[in-house]
């Protein structure tokens, strides 16, 4: 059908050119023969039979040329549509990603590691034990999920138990023992998949081994990780600094246990906001050997500036 639609006009505009031409010889002629002069008529009309039919063989190319010209804009236009709908649905498929929202229905707690064996070695320590049992405390408010991972056991020992409050909270816990670095075992896993989790807040040691290991694996799944900076560390400090920054880049959040736990309540309208807020308190009474770090090295600087 289109193709005979096109076979009329191209007969059509034949025609057209046929008439058109004879028209602009005969008025050529005439304005020679007005002015009295020969100019060479036979080489006029070889002229402009040329040129007229150069435009002819346009015309009859024009019609595929906007056909072909209008399903490419039309496809363009599909494949732009196509782009979009596909960047939009990433955007609001990631949004979660994106914003780092954390809730306690859909939030696990994971331990990592903080045995017996590595409580003198690591690097601020006894900040990373008593930042854990706030964690775990706050957890056991909002009724989070809390698993644990034990390296080695019969070489590292247990669980450090003043990872708790209340030592019965720690015997109530899944611990799972592994030798892989990442938390992230096939018995992990299986558990993880009880509970409809999208988000998890990791602490433990070491940062730059387990820790991070466990977060990128987390992260390789879709799992949002906040990395609870005070409650994470390894034995040198160059360690547990570039650790941070590595899971940071890869798509980790980080944050402190304050910061996660004020997060998950969103108000102070929340039931256990009192509970939490108490815990809260109690724990700020602590000394946050981090935050003196920070101080230090700000005090330092300060003075060094003055020097100078």
């Amino acid at each position: 059908m289109p193709l005979g639609i096109y076979g009329e006009g191209i007969q059509t505009r034949s025609w057209t050119f046929t008439i058109l031409q004879n028209i602009m010889l005969q008025y050529i002629l005439t304005i020679d023969l007005s002015k009295r002069r020969l100019v060479r008529p036979m080489k006029t009309r070889i002229l402009i039979l040329t040129m007229m039919n150069k435009l002819r063989a346009a015309f009859v190319v024009l019609p595929y040329l906007l056909c072909v010209c209008v399903v490419i804009v039309s496809v363009a236009g599909l494949s732009t549509d196509s782009i979009g709908s596909s960047n939009t649905m990433s955007v609001a498929q990631g949004s979660r990603r994106i914003v780092g929202k954390l809730k306690p229905e859909t939030s696990m707690v994971l331990l990592c590691d903080i045995q017996e064996r590595f409580r003198p070695l690591i690097w601020r320590g006894e900040t990373v034990i008593n930042t854990s049992r706030y964690t775990t405390s706050v957890a056991k408010a909002l009724d989070i999920p809390i698993a644990i991972t034990q390296q080695y056991t019969k070489v590292f020992g247990d669980t450090v138990t003043d990872c708790f409050a209340d030592p019965k909270d720690l015997k109530n816990t899944p611990v799972f023992e592994k030798k892989n670095f990442s938390m992230c075992t096939s018995e992990v896993v299986e558990h993880m998949k009880k509970f409809p989790i999208e988000s998890v807040l990791l602490l433990g040691i070491e940062a730059h081994v387990c820790v991070q290991q466990t977060c990128l694996d987390l992260l390789e799944e879709g799992t949002d990780v906040h990395v609870i900076c005070d409650a994470v560390s390894s034995q040198q400090p160059f360690d547990r600094e570039i650790a941070l920054q590595r899971m940071s880049r890869a798509g980790a959040y980080l944050t402190t246990a304050q910061s996660a736990a004020f997060m998950l309540m969103k108000s102070a309208d929340h039931p256990n906001f009192k509970t939490v807020s108490k815990l809260t308190v109690n724990h700020m009474k602590l000394p946050n050997e981090f935050n003196e770090a920070l101080q230090a090295d700000d005090g330092s600087k300060k003075r060094t500036r003055t020097e100078e």
